[in-house]
């Protein structure tokens, strides 16, 4: 409080003692001058009518109260009710964390249990109800499932054989390899030339092997003279045509080659006019190259034609078999592979019989 303000206040205490007694039997009190423009009329009055009336009576409070502009002490706050708190606006910061994946719930499976649904009012259970969290239905079908896999499964033990018990079945022998056989698988793909002291033998097998089933074969004189010793009759020759084709030259054996292989091709081209649709036995060959290989390869080559060599073959393969019809060596790599051979005279009786029922 300033100077001037204290000395108002000790004004106006002066003179409210100088006029106490008018000022009790008014009801208030008259404000002059400095007094009045100090305090106000209607507080003071207010003030000292509390004072007076209370217990204890305190004049300088009442005039402080009266003063104009002065502060009123701030109402205390009853217990149990806080001040309430203006709400503190945060701004939105912006997250630095990587978004949260959702989650995928995955349902749990319905139970398998049958549950019987409360009986409705008269003891009846409700119809429509599902039965366990399932659709009506679905319970007697769920069960024939799992007894058809329980029948399955028992099915099936008992049907396994036991290994202790199970029987070994006798192994089969193989069938001897024969001479047409080993030739063909030889052969491939550009022909077998044959060399040692039982290639006639083995050539003499093949040839009645290959006439016998109704293969072609196409053989010139020499080779002929070659397997047979000059013992082969005309006779035999012309009943076993068209089967055994006999030519006179390597070249006449050339040309009828081709001519034959381009009949095959053409049957190939044209099932439907072919009597064979297309799908006749290959052409088998006996020939001795010699210096003539050159020309003899392009027909080898052919996928329709086997040829049969008597010599070493460059184009192909070569194997040596011995007296004992034994093949020794193929190629560069030795072996030991027994075939059944023929000789003149048992492989012309052999074709002999064959003639009895072309």
């Amino acid at each position: 409080m300033t100077f001037r303000r204290r000395m108002l206040l000790g004004l106006a205490l002066t003179l409210f003692c100088l006029a106490g007694a008018p000022a009790a039997a008014a009801d208030c009190v008259h404000l002059r001058g400095p007094a009045r423009e100090l305090l106000d009329r209607s507080a003071l009055c207010r003030n000292l009518r509390q004072e007076f009336t209370g217990r204890n009576p305190n004049l300088g409070r009442a005039l402080r109260k009266s003063v104009r502009g002065a502060r009123r002490p701030a109402l205390r706050q009853r217990p149990g009710r806080p001040a309430e708190r203006l709400p503190i606006k945060h701004r939105p910061r912006k997250s630095t964390r990587p978004p949260k994946r959702p989650t995928t719930t995955i349902p749990a499976a319905p139970s398998l249990t049958p549950h019987v649904a409360a009986p409705a009012q008269g003891g009846l259970p409700q119809e429509g109800l599902p039965q366990g969290g399932l659709p009506q239905g679905t319970l007697p079908s769920i069960v024939a499932v799992v007894l058809l896999g329980l029948g399955f499964a028992f099915h099936q033990m008992l049907t396994r054989p036991v290994p202790a018990l199970a029987l070994a079945a006798p192994s089969q022998p193989e069938p001897p390899a024969t001479a047409l056989g080993t030739a063909e698988r030889l052969a491939q793909p550009t022909g077998l030339g044959v060399i040692g002291p039982g290639a006639n033998g083995f050539v003499r097998a093949v040839l009645v092997e290959l006439v016998t089933r109704g293969a072609k074969v196409v053989i010139t004189r020499n080779e002929l003279n070659r397997l047979f010793e000059g013992d082969f009759e005309e006779s035999l020759r012309q009943a076993l045509a068209p089967r055994l084709h006999v030519c006179e030259l390597l070249e006449e054996a050339i040309e009828h080659l081709e001519l034959d292989q381009l009949m095959a091709e053409a049957e190939q081209a044209n099932p439907d006019l072919s009597p064979t649709r297309g799908h006749g036995l290959p052409t088998y060959w006996i020939s001795t190259p010699g210096q003539d290989d050159d020309v003899v390869l392009p027909l080898a080559r052919r996928g329709n034609l086997v040829g049969l060599m008597f010599g070493e073959w460059p184009h192909g393969t070569t194997c040596t078999i011995d007296s004992t019809g034994t093949i020794t060596q193929v190629g560069a790599r030795e072996t030991d592979v027994s075939l059944q051979t023929l000789g003149p005279a048992e492989a012309l009786a052999r074709l002999r019989t064959c003639t009895d029922w072309l």
